[in-house]
């Protein structure tokens, strides 16, 4: 991705790429009546409210957990000729959804915002809790794409 990109617009355009893992999907974990459901929609939300508060624009597709996801997102952040995408891997991510993102946005700045929901870790951690927190583990391993494809993303955590 590019960083030589000028930004002429009063406040940036940005995509939000949330990455999330399709086996979450596949074993009922994302869905609405699922308590871990529930959480990762408010997390997202949270994210496109964070970010509505500083960018100009925010380009929101929804959780992205499948190679077709990450192409509709790329054709939204066409559509919308977003100025950078903020990828956030919002709970442990595969590589193909990823790679097929970052092609698709291959000459767009790109921002890899290392997420933690909360901040702190909880004295007991359940299931939801450890996958909730497992997005350090998709942005580790999302890293080696970034590597292997020659991305130097600007970095940012929180």
């Amino acid at each position: 991705m590019s960083a030589s990109r000028v930004r002429t617009k009063e406040r940036a355009s940005i995509g939000l790429a949330a990455m999330c893992a399709g086996w979450f999907k596949e074993v009922g974990l994302q869905a609405e009546a699922s308590g871990l459901g529930a959480v990762l929609q408010q997390d997202y939300a949270r994210l496109v409210a964070f970010l509505g508060e500083h960018f100009g624009t925010v380009v929101a597709p929804g959780v992205i957990s499948s190679v077709e996801e990450a192409i509709q997102a790329v054709a939204a952040f066409r559509r919308a000729s977003v100025d950078a995408v903020v990828l956030v891997h919002i709970m442990w991510s595969e590589d193909q959804p990823l790679i097929a993102l970052l092609e698709g946005c291959n000459d767009l700045p790109l921002v890899l915002w290392h997420y933690h929901p909360t901040g702190h870790l909880p004295a007991f951690l359940t299931t939801d809790d450890l996958f909730r927190r497992s997005g350090t583990v998709g942005a580790l391993q999302g890293s080696a794409v970034l590597q292997r494809l020659g991305i130097q993303p600007l970095l940012v955590r929180g």
